[in-house]
């Protein structure tokens, strides 16, 4: 008979398809906790999804001690509130908590404990959270840089202060020592997205290239968005955090990139003398400085008239452009003397499932240098170009994100 793997292969492919398509369409929130309470999986990292879900209306709610459990959990939204989620399917207006397993350093155990400690009662204070739960050290540490004692101290420093507070264990343990709270000064945007990324591996309010985004334009870089107005052949600088690295086997040694900066993604194609010659940056770097031209099938859309910059966690509207992402693929496998960790599948922050314009095809971006943006030290080769200046006290901060990147 015939040999029909590859027919019920495609036939479970796209049953699968078509049920998750149903359901990020109809029930998004729904559909993102689920995923997200299935990490490790696929190739999407929850600031992947978290990014696109937030760009699609839903509300995404912080880790809370007073609120979360270990799963991220669905809660009632306000009924007086406009929601700008687009489904009017019963029970999809919701919004969605992130539970404690994203936290780095906090185990399943002590998520446990902090549940089973205030289902007999709220919590009172840091103080009465660490008693009650049990908490080591650490594990405070972890929740206070995490954000999720605001509620019991607002501002991550002074969450941080009581924490790191000395405390006289055994018979003593229990008793007021009368000090007085010391109200310390917020901690920096950059700074607190260092923590975020270093506890949860992702941001609910901002991203790395917003700091980077008035040396870029003293760089002449376009955002990702602006890339769809471009015609064919304009030569353009975009840059981005890497998502991900594809050679596919048939690709004759091209890489295909995939970079995101606030705005949205852009997609990059990387002859193999490029990457060759940028190997090290283009295989490390965590942050990328490219200088190409635009590639497209079709004329550019029309840009639309000025107006207030959009928040780039905000839902885009509908003149607000929107890139595809080519199918992810893994690196083909380097030598042993090569880095490793980078070459990895690395996870876009838009889903798969992100649609063009109508009429508008996927629009790439044909690298011809590269650079490490934040260290200066990128080499450019292209006639005219200048290096990346020196890194300020911020990129220094936010470099030291690169290991939780990729």
């Amino acid at each position: 008979g015939e040999y029909g793997f590859p027919e019920s292969h495609a036939a479970s492919f796209a049953i699968l398809v078509y049920a998750s398509s149903w359901q990020k369409t109809h029930y998004p929130a729904q559909f993102l906790c689920s995923v997200l309470n299935s990490q490790p999986m696929g190739f999407y990292a929850p600031t992947s999804l978290v990014r696109d879900a937030q760009k699609r209306g839903i509300e995404v709610r912080d880790v809370c001690v007073m609120q979360s459990e270990w799963d991220s959990t669905l809660e009632p939204v306000d009924p007086e509130r406009k929601q700008k989620v687009m489904s009017s399917a019963p029970g999809a207006q919701v919004a969605m908590r992130l539970g404690f397993r994203l936290v780095r350093g906090l185990g399943e155990d002590a998520s446990d404990r902090i549940c089973a400690a205030r289902a007999e009662r709220p919590f009172e204070s840091i103080d009465d959270l660490r008693q009650r739960a049990r908490l080591r050290k650490e594990e405070a540490r972890a929740l206070a840089e995490a954000g999720a004692l605001e509620l019991l101290s607002p501002g991550r420093r002074n969450a941080l202060w009581k924490t790191e507070a000395p405390r006289t264990p055994g018979l003593f343990e229990r008793t007021e020592t009368g000090e007085r709270d010391v109200a310390l000064p917020e901690l920096s945007a950059a700074n607190q997205l260092v923590l975020d990324y270093e506890r949860k591996g992702l941001s609910l309010s901002d991203h790395p290239l917003s700091h980077y985004r008035r040396r870029l334009k003293k760089l002449g870089a376009v955002r990702a968005a602006d890339l769809v107005y471009l015609p064919a052949g304009t030569n353009v600088s975009v840059a981005g955090l890497v998502l991900n690295r594809q050679r596919p086997a048939t690709a004759s040694g091209v890489v295909f990139l995939t970079i995101e900066d606030e705005t949205g993604i852009a997609n990059l194609i990387v002859r193999s003398k490029i990457f060759d010659e940028y190997d090290h940056v283009a295989r490390n770097a965590p942050l990328l400085l490219v200088h190409g031209r635009v590639e497209r099938a079709s004329s550019p859309i029309a840009r639309p008239e000025p107006s207030s910059p959009q928040s780039s966690i905000a839902p885009q509207s509908s003149t607000e452009p929107q890139l595809s992402i080519a199918p992810q693929l893994s690196i083909a496998p380097q030598s042993s003397t090569e880095p490793q960790s980078s070459i990895e599948p690395q996870l876009p922050t838009q889903s798969q499932a992100e649609l063009p314009l109508p009429g508008s095809p996927p629009i790439h971006v044909l690298v011809q240098s590269l650079e490490r943006l934040g260290r200066g030290t990128g080499r450019p080769t292209t006639e005219g170009d200048e290096p990346v200046e020196r890194p300020t006290s911020t990129d220094a901060t936010l470099h030291g994100l690169s290991r939780n990147f990729h």
